[in-house]
């Protein structure tokens, strides 16, 4: 049996294990079970070599195969090395394969009990006393969370205190119950808010009063300010919609309804952290009850004893966050390919000088680095190399404006080395200076960079960084940026002030955008991918080409991000309205004895609540037709607020106060796509505001993709220019997509010559020649006196 077939079968035996990834690198195949590698494959003369830890080879098999203990000096994790002749049969090794498999699984699982149980054993009653009570550790929070829902209060009495709230300078709690102390609804309504939040959060206001538990029991440090409490709390006693309120209050709400199903961790990334440590090969969905869901069936194969099922839960939380599990799954790893070479002020010699000094330099000053490992790798001038490599020390800021950071070079690979161009962080050529790998991808970018290209192992690498001298593992190595400020907090502490997180965009794709062309050049079609690139903070390149390969795929999640509204879709037209985009009023029906108005939000503002309230992610509010609107009246005094530097948080932050006395201001992770017909004439010139505000991008008729409707499409439109003088009214390709020529006729009567005669005011002589330029006949019909295509066949 040949070399490959061999290794062919070992492939497939070892791939139908569960739970197995296998990966290669340029001199062998790996194989790993629980993020941890258990078989090692490669080729030799003759036969296969198959590398597997020695304490899954029994001594009988050491003394009849052809195995050999690598020595303790070579530092090998997988020591017994077997090689196997082209002559002998595989049976035999798959025994010893399966076992090393089992042994692996087996060895990581033994990991996390002994973490467990060290984890209950030594954290001085905190889990036990939570896994012995009997009764619900947090009855008296399950009391106030139904008075909570069955108090009473009107809608306009809830709009009020939002109103009241937004308005203020300061969030100060005591002075909010000290303003409504003649209002027995509202004092009553804010003071329940306290109380719920005083069994929730451990630096809930006025705990110590609010909170009747003799020891102050807490569900978790949510780090969420207590003025966000009591705003994302009004929003759901009115709308009762867990969508319109922040992940963290979303999941604390979804908790105290159900605990016996949930656990009191509640940042989804976190969770997801914590299943992939119980199973790595985990495909759960990043929402909480999944989350929780898979959390509560891996976990029950280590046994935790809980008497009263509702605190289940609780224990699972509090184990999920103690130091001895903690450290197996609280671990962050950023991967990023740097272009220092794209530092504006340095030379390439002076950037290559830096790099032999160990130093990597940027203009960059907020590198999304952590404190655990940051891995790099980029490209040398100098030496034509890729290097790969982590920071040591946090930056510093010299006085040129560029920020300096000490650098370890891990392994150096020719520069010339296949690297995957489509993916941003793949290409070697790039305008930026640093390109962030994704959580989706990461496991692509070790794959592809570091086993296949720099032939490292994931773990081997961060052992090896575990061992260097690196000074960031205690300090902030991003202490020029103000991102995760707000979570330092003093415990017990009611915060009234704090510096806001400072939103850099991720993405090159402008803030304010609008496609415009003539019609049929797609400009409808491309905010599907615009949208999806933007959510998905992908390039608008990496979708497109995406969306010409499988467009199916791409409108799939674009319908999934309309129904989560992330992605929000409206028309402008002439009577469109600022009640409709931002805000308005209508009459309150429910209230029978005497008439009253609400304020109802419009699809803008409702939408810029929910950006506003999930900054880590982006939001799009599409625009059809944009210049059909009458701007100034739709936008109000809101077109100043959308300008990229007058966003909440940016240098120019602007805020202004709408006529229900709301405070109102615009996030940056807020992006608007509209799209422009430059034919229309029937409507008047772009709002000059808008303009200004916005930027623009052209889309034209794309011949590529109707190749058997070139040669008739562009003399027409050659035409069509030289009449009207202006590139405005050509016509799209999306006329003839997915055509063929039996549908010209069609084509031409339903669509192309009504469109004609708009342009040219009804004039027959100027359609008819247009049309004749690209070959099509016209005749005029006996019986309507139409224009229609005429294919030289007698009627």
């Amino acid at each position: 049996m040949e070399n490959n077939q061999r290794i062919k079968e070992v492939c497939q035996y070892l791939n139908g294990l569960y739970g197995t990834v296998q990966y290669r690198t340029t001199g062998y195949i790996g194989f790993k079970t629980n993020s941890k590698m258990y078989v090692e494959l490669s080729t030799i003369k003759n036969g296969i070599r198959i590398l597997v830890n020695k304490k899954y080879v029994t001594t009988e098999e050491l003394e009849t195969l052809n195995i050999a203990i690598a020595s303790k000096e070579n530092g090998w994790t997988l020591e017994a090395e077997m090689k196997i002749g082209n002559d002998e049969a595989l049976d035999t090794y798959k025994i010893i394969l399966k076992r090393a498999y089992e042994g692996t699984k087996q060895d990581y699982e033994m990991k996390i009990k002994k973490s467990i149980d060290t984890a209950i054993e030594s954290s001085n009653r905190f889990i036990k006393e939570d896994m012995e009570r009997e009764i619900f550790s947090f009855e008296k929070l399950e009391e106030k969370w139904l008075e909570f829902n069955n108090f009473e209060i009107s809608n306009n009495a809830l709009d009020e205190l939002k109103s009241d709230i937004e308005s203020l300078d300061k969030f100060r709690s005591q002075e909010i119950l000290e303003n409504y102390k003649n209002d027995e609804i509202k004092y009553r309504f804010i003071t329940l808010i306290n109380e719920v939040v005083s069994y929730v959060d451990l630096n809930a206001f006025n705990k110590s009063t609010y909170n009747q538990y003799e020891d102050k029991r807490i569900l978790a440090l949510t780090f969420v300010r207590q003025k966000d409490w009591v705003k994302n709390l009004i929003s759901y006693k009115k709308y009762n919609d867990l969508n319109k309120l922040t992940e963290v209050v979303r999941n604390v709400i979804m908790y105290i309804n159900s605990p016996q199903y949930k656990i009191t961790g509640f940042v989804n990334s976190k969770l997801l952290q914590f299943c992939k440590l119980l199973d790595p090969n985990t495909k759960v969905e990043n929402n909480y009850p999944e989350l929780c869901k898979k959390i509560f069936k891996e976990l029950e194969k280590y046994n935790i004893q809980v008497k009263n099922p509702k605190n289940v839960g609780k224990v699972y939380g509090k184990l999920m966050f103690e130091p001895h599990v903690a450290k197996l799954w609280d671990i962050e790893t950023t991967y990023m390919k740097l272009q220092p070479y794209n530092t504006k002020g340095l030379s390439i010699e002076e950037v290559d000088n830096f790099i032999e000094k160990g130093i990597m330099v940027s203009s960059d000053k907020s590198l999304e680095l952590n404190n655990n490992y940051n891995i790099f790798y980029t490209n040398t001038r100098k030496e034509n190399y890729l290097m790969l490599g982590t920071f040591t020390s946090a930056a510093t800021k010299h006085e040129n404006g560029i920020y300096y950071r000490k650098f370890e070079s891990i392994e150096v690979i020719p520069g010339d080395t296949e690297l995957p161009n489509n993916k941003a962080w793949g290409s070697k050529y790039s305008s930026k200076s640093a390109i962030a790998v994704k959580n989706e991808e990461k496991q692509d970018f070790e794959n592809a960079i570091l086993n296949k290209s720099f032939n490292v192992d994931v773990d081997e690498l961060l052992s090896r960084i575990d061992k260097m001298d690196i000074e960031h593992k205690n300090i902030d190595i991003n202490e020029y940026t103000d991102t995760g400020k707000e979570d330092v907090v003093t415990v017990g502490e009611d915060i009234e002030e704090y510096e806001e997180v400072v939103i850099e965009k991720e993405i090159e794709t402008p803030l304010n955008m609008i496609l415009y062309g003539p019609p049929g050049t797609g400009k409808t079609y491309n905010t599907v991918n615009y949208a999806v690139s933007i959510v998905e903070k992908k390039e608008i390149e990496e979708v497109v080409d995406e969306s010409k390969i499988d467009r199916e795929a791409v409108f799939k999640r674009y319908k999934k991000y309309l129904a989560e509204k992330k992605i929000v879709f409206t028309t402008f037209h002439q009577n469109y309205s600022y009640e409709e985009f931002i805000q308005g009023i209508r009459a309150n029906t429910n209230n029978t004895d005497q008439l009253s108005f609400v304020k109802q939000d419009g699809v803008f503002k409702d939408l810029v609540e929910r950006a506003k309230n999930d900054l880590e992610n982006y939001y799009v509010m599409i625009i059809d037709e944009i210049n059909r609107g009458n701007i100034s009246r739709i936008f109000g005094e809101l077109i100043t607020l959308i300008e990229d530097d007058k966003r909440l948080n940016q240098a120019n932050e602007t805020l202004v106060t709408l006529p229900s006395k709301e405070v109102f201001g615009v996030p940056s992770n807020l992006f608007i796509l509209g799209t422009m017909n430059t034919a229309d004439k029937s409507i008047a010139l772009i709002d000059i505001a808008l303009r200004r505000r916005f930027e623009f991008i052209a889309m034209y008729t794309d011949y590529s993709v109707i190749n058997e409707f070139e040669h008739i499409l562009k003399p027409i439109n050659k035409a069509i220019y030289e009449k009207k003088r202006s590139a405005d009214y050509m016509i799209g390709h999306a006329f003839f997509v997915n055509k063929t020529m039996n549908d010209l006729e069609k084509i031409i009567n339903n669509k192309i010559i009504p469109l004609l005669n708009e342009y040219f005011n009804g004039r027959e002589s100027d359609v008819i020649d247009v049309l004749a330029r690209g070959g099509i006949n016209i005749r005029q019909c006996e019986h309507t006196f139409q224009l229609l295509y005429d294919d030289g066949n007698e009627i």
